[in-house]
């Protein structure tokens, strides 16, 4: 079923697109048969193929466990088993899609870019991007979770539709990162909220953490890092080195390595098993956002700067283990940049983590936002949020 689906979704984006000949080139264990009833579908109703696709995604009938096959290939959850429906999950939680509004709000001197779905007066759950992306990782992901939460998802400074005025002469750090998220929640009178975290965004949310431990309701990390073990060796390798160095010879050879679209396609694709279902314009839009010089430039900064979050992973680990807040892990086990040993590591802290590791790579929800949806409306409802 799962095949079909997004066999059914890929040649559903060709035929909107016009691009016939990609069906040329189609997966070689996708069968012919499976091939031809899926782009007849699609080409006989458009309209109808997506409607049965969100019916089965959202269905009474579906559940974490009957995506893919009865052996869950898709998340093997440590050191739990899958069951047939998250605790306390409903389809109706899922089912209806809240809008989100794309605001700007004036604070720690810059024009932040946010996205904003949800009940004023609900729970809050802060989600906070990675490089190279921004809250527009989270554009399926926010429908979701309002449907019970008020969800907030920013783009950082240096990212997306983000604007720091020249004359901020703003200095791209992560412990500035921390301290611009802290003014963005303080204007909006948020007091406490769950933390999602991934990739840059992790040490930011950490970094906040440490600062308003009381603050946090529970976290969700998703591919982000706060363990040395936690490190794709092949990837950190030329960053580690400039962390070393600090010369401009080691910077600029990030350069090509970081800045391209390829480079941002690969962030995506790598470690993916169905990487033809995910969203071109995704790494198309990072790419765009990203190919500025200047933005370049910050990035740059940042890369080096995060050698100061592993400096502080000790403070990280202590307040995990200090104040125990819930936490949900899931984690895409084919990540290169942060592999599943990061995940893993978070069991030394706090032992009663639920751990998650899906069948994806770095962006786990690009291919399994239904996997991540449903493990996070459970887990925060189980926690009482």
């Amino acid at each position: 079923m799962a095949a079909k689906l997004a066999c059914i979704l890929f040649l559903s984006f060709c035929v909107a697109r016009g691009e016939r000949k990609l069906t040329q080139g189609t997966n070689s264990e996708v069968s012919h048969e499976l091939l031809q009833e899926a782009k007849a579908h699609a080409q006989g109703n458009l309209s109808r193929a997506i409607s049965s696709i969100e019916a089965t995604f959202f269905s009474n009938e579906s559940s974490v466990s009957d995506y893919g096959n009865s052996s869950c290939p898709n998340i093997v959850v440590i050191p739990n088993v899958c069951q047939s429906r998250p605790d306390g999950v409903q389809a109706s939680d899922m089912a209806t899609a809240f809008p989100f509004s794309v605001r700007n709000l004036t604070t720690d001197g810059l024009n932040l870019f946010y996205r904003e779905a949800g009940t004023v007066n609900a729970p809050v759950v802060l989600l906070l991007h990675g490089f190279p992306s921004s809250s527009h990782q989270f554009r399926n992901l926010i429908p979701i979770l309002a449907t019970r939460y008020r969800v907030l998802a920013p783009d950082l400074p240096g990212f997306g539709f983000t604007v720091v005025p020249k004359q901020r002469a703003y200095m791209y750090t992560f412990a500035n990162l921390a301290t611009t998220v802290e003014s963005f929640l303080d204007a909006l009178h948020v007091e406490s909220f769950a933390l999602y975290l991934f990739d840059f965004g992790a040490p930011t949310g950490m970094r906040i953490a440490l600062r308003r431990p009381n603050n946090i309701t529970a976290l969700i990390a998703q591919n982000g890092n706060v363990y040395t073990e936690g490190f794709g060796a092949h990837f950190w390798a030329p960053i580690m080195k400039y962390w070393r160095s600090g010369s401009q010879a080691d910077r600029e050879a990030l350069i090509p390595l970081v800045f391209s679209l390829d480079a941002t396609r690969s962030q995506y694709t790598t470690g993916s098993p169905m990487p033809w279902t995910i969203a071109p314009e995704a790494y198309d839009t990072d790419w765009y956002l990203l190919s500025n010089i200047t933005d370049q430039l910050y990035q740059l900064d940042l890369f080096y700067d995060y050698r100061t979050n592993v400096d502080l992973y000790p403070e990280f680990q202590q307040f995990l283990r200090e104040y125990k807040p819930p936490l949900l892990i899931a984690w895409g086990k084919n990540d290169i940049i942060f592999p599943a040993s990061g995940a893993e590591a978070f069991k030394r802290d706090i032992p009663d983590a639920e751990i998650h590791l899906l069948d994806a790579g770095h962006f786990a929800l690009e291919t399994n936002l239904r996997d991540i949806g449903l493990l996070m409306m459970a887990f925060l409802k189980r926690r009482g949020i």
